[in-house]
């Protein structure tokens, strides 16, 4: 019988249910996925750190460094396991020429390119795979930022120009760089042979070392950096510690799935709203029915589920779809993790979670059609099938005084009043709008802004036609003069 009324009024009311079960969806998609992203992006982090091991304290330097001295401070330093300097070959940009379906320079790339060989054991440069790269003579291994960037492929050639040398390499290998992964970072790391990058070392560009330490509590970074620069040691570059890396490796995924959560939050409440008003709807239109039902002894549990067994079918399918279209679509947003640390498909722990969060939608939504439907409690038989008043017995008239009136004319009069009782409703649809309107214009917005010319004013900078920065460092007066 009660299954007989659900499937009638599915029939009956189609575009509504059809409206709530599309909400429903959206929402439970959004949720699902932002846990997915999230999960994923620290498991992959993760999986990558654990191989790729990047340093727990970095300290960049260009100049001259005199490595014994490096090397005797931290063995003597309490805590430290491993410590390493890595040379680092720096070029520009315009010094690389890139020949494919296409042939293009670097010349517009912001970040500062850097030739390095492999490492041995610590801060190693992997394959999609998380293997530790390995190249012969005259092959290169190219950064996964840098690929995203250009339309680079297997097998291209890298052709490298500079203080008059010129060599020509095959990409061999598309790289994971644990420390050196983001767009918010500032430098990148091209892997060469050993036998390449000795035979350039010192011919061409410049020297930048990368000195890293390691530690078993990876909270004694910040311990060693003060002990490092108390020192005075060489530190002509930024220092970073193990979890800024970290922090920058997830930024772009994290801000992603926070847009995710809030848009998810924000249909569940337009889900909200929109039940509120088709089960109130529907009551005022069964209200002599609810009161038959009453009078003839059918308990408030049983008139109930009358109506909230229609919106745990809708719930229960909305949420079922929406599980099943985040995991579809999870490639695709998950798609950025994939390329940066490499593919390690969806964990159990992320089905079990992200199961739990729908399960968890699932229970929001009916737990909030229940308190809806509180309201036929308290409605009783003589309420239902005698007064006019029905639902709305229990609301106080509003004394705002109208009625007194002598010189406005009547149809303003009754419109005013009804603007006023009605107003929790007119709220409720302008909240709509303007979370509708929030879900639109903020995105649009920020990327205006970002994409604005003006916009690096308020990183500091005036707006002008050419930007030159002039690094800090032991030459910065002489730097300073030959930029002017």
């Amino acid at each position: 019988m009660n299954w007989l009324l659900v499937i009638n009024d599915f029939k009956r009311n189609k575009a509504i249910n059809l409206a709530l079960l599309l909400f429903m969806i959206f929402s439970a998609t959004l949720a699902v996925t932002s846990v997915i992203m999230g999960i994923q992006t620290f498991t992959s982090i993760s999986e990558l750190y654990k191989i790729a091991q990047p340093p727990h304290f970095l300290q960049m330097h260009k100049g001259e460094l005199d490595e014994g001295e490096i090397h005797e401070f931290m063995q003597a330093y309490e805590g430290l396991t491993h410590g390493q300097i890595q040379t680092m070959i720096n070029i520009k940009g315009e010094d690389i020429t890139i020949i494919g379906d296409d042939t293009y320079d670097l010349s517009k790339v912001r970040l500062d390119i850097s030739l390095v060989k492999q490492n041995d054991s610590k801060d190693l440069l992997l394959d999609s795979k998380h293997k530790k790269v390995i190249l012969g003579q005259g092959e290169i291994g190219i950064p996964i930022l840098l690929k995203n960037m250009y339309d680079m492929k297997i097998g291209d050639k890298l052709v490298l120009n500079n203080n008059q040398i010129s060599r020509s390499f095959i990409i061999k290998e598309f790289i994971l760089d644990s420390q050196m992964n983001s767009p918010m970072t500032s430098s990148t790391r091209i892997l060469l042979s050993d036998e390449d990058f000795n035979q350039l070392s010192g011919n061409i560009g410049e020297h930048e070392y990368l000195i890293e330490a390691y530690f078993t509590d990876t909270n004694e970074a910040s311990n060693f950096q003060t002990a490092y620069e108390s020192a005075s040691l060489p530190k002509n570059g930024p220092s970073i510690t193990y979890a800024i890396i970290f922090l920058l490796s997830a930024l772009t995924d994290i801000a992603m799935m926070f847009v995710f959560i809030l848009v998810s939050i924000l249909l569940i409440i337009i889900s909200f709203i929109c039940l509120r008003f088709t089960i109130s709807g529907a009551l005022e239109e069964e209200i002599k029915e609810i009161g038959t039902m009453k009078a003839i002894g059918i308990n408030f549990k049983d008139i109930r589920n009358i109506y909230l067994n229609k919106y745990k079918i809708l719930a229960s399918g909305a949420v079922l779809l929406g599980y099943l279209l985040a995991l579809l679509l999870s490639g695709i947003f998950t798609n950025h993790l994939s390329q940066t640390f490499g593919n390690i498909g969806l964990s159990p722990l992320t089905l079990i979670l992200s199961l739990i969060v729908a399960l968890l939608v699932y229970l929001l939504i009916i737990f909030y059609c229940k308190k809806v439907l509180k309201k036929i409690k308290k409605l009783t038989v003589v309420d239902a099938l005698v007064s006019v008043d029905g639902f709305d017995k229990n609301k106080k008239g509003i004394k705002d005084g109208l009625y007194k009136s002598g010189k406005l004319p009547v149809n303003i009069l009754i419109g005013s009043r009804e603007v006023f009782y009605q107003f929790r409703n007119y709220f409720i649809i302008f909240a709509v709008v303007l979370i509708a309107l929030m879900m639109i214009l903020i995105p649009v917005n920020l990327l205006n802004t970002l994409e604005a010319p003006e916009f690096i004013t308020y990183m500091g900078s005036s707006l002008e036609d050419i930007l030159i920065e002039v690094e800090s460092g032991e030459n910065l007066e002489s730097n300073y003069t030959k930029a002017i």
